[in-house]
């Protein structure tokens, strides 16, 4: 098995003003792959072989795998072991942050197309989601997210009506209404609460991301809080996977 031609020596793994063990394999191997030494689709060195070469533990090794695993620079295979992913672009639903934002890191831009704008009366599951009554008049955005000219997201947003007209006058082509919030309108951001659906397309969905009607789908519902708790926004994003991997990271918890 080939191994990283600028292999970390054991003195250096062990110097504590270095960034943590795994951090500097993670690094290694990312390296290693970056000057083409494993190909896409290649397989890396398995656990125990890493831990030799490395002379660290498998935990440390594994943790630096899971970290590549979670930048999608890496995927696992079930009984077969770690390979080097094609590097499609990806999106950690997980994280509170914009399209643009997740995607730019990864050295791609994101346009959007604001498909319309209008005020709605509140029904009870946008009044419940907005913690308002019923029947306030509330803004809806809808746009369209494209990666190369390619839908890869249709985002409705709901959010109050003087945030909803502040909206129209920003730059909404090339910015995540998350930053123009924070950055433009003084609004700190919190935290945000999220459902996730599989389901299929609908007519007008399908319409908006040029597919076919009843494709698969996913549905993140986002309510996301101010620093006082009270909800900004409320979006109903629809998610295809032609053009984007989809990626979240969970914790386990120790009781």
């Amino acid at each position: 098995m080939r191994f990283p031609r600028r292999a970390l020596i054991s003195s250096s793994i062990a110097d504590p003003n270095l960034s943590p063990l795994y951090g500097q394999i993670q690094a290694d191997l990312q390296g290693a792959i970056e000057r083409g030494e494993y190909a896409p689709g290649s397989r890396l060195p398995s656990e125990h072989e890493l831990c030799a070469h490395y002379q660290v533990s498998r935990s440390t090794v594994r943790q630096a795998l899971n970290e590549m695993l979670r930048e999608g620079v890496v995927y696992k295979a079930h009984g077969r072991g770690t390979f080097v992913s094609d590097r499609r672009p990806f999106r950690d639903v997980s994280a509170l942050e914009g399209l643009s934002e997740a995607l730019s890191a990864q050295g791609h831009s994101v346009s959007n197309r604001l498909q319309s704008f209008r005020l709605v009366s509140a029904d009870t599951h946008l009044a419940l989601q907005m913690k308002v009554q019923e029947g306030t008049v509330l803004a809806e955005l809808a746009r369209v997210r494209l990666m190369k000219g390619k839908p890869v997201s249709y985002e409705v947003t709901f959010c109050a009506q003087e945030i909803g007209e502040r909206l129209l006058s920003a730059e909404l082509k090339s910015r995540d209404i998350l930053v123009i919030l924070e950055e433009d309108f003084d609004l700190l951001i919190s935290h945000a609460d999220i459902q996730l659906k599989a389901i299929g397309a609908s007519t007008e969905v399908a319409n908006m991301l040029e597919i076919p009607v009843h494709e698969p789908l996913l549905r993140i519902h986002r309510t996301v809080m101010g620093s006082d708790s009270s909800p900004v926004l409320y979006e109903q994003l629809y998610l295809h996977g032609e053009h984007l991997d989809y990626h979240m990271r969970v914790e386990r918890s120790r009781h």
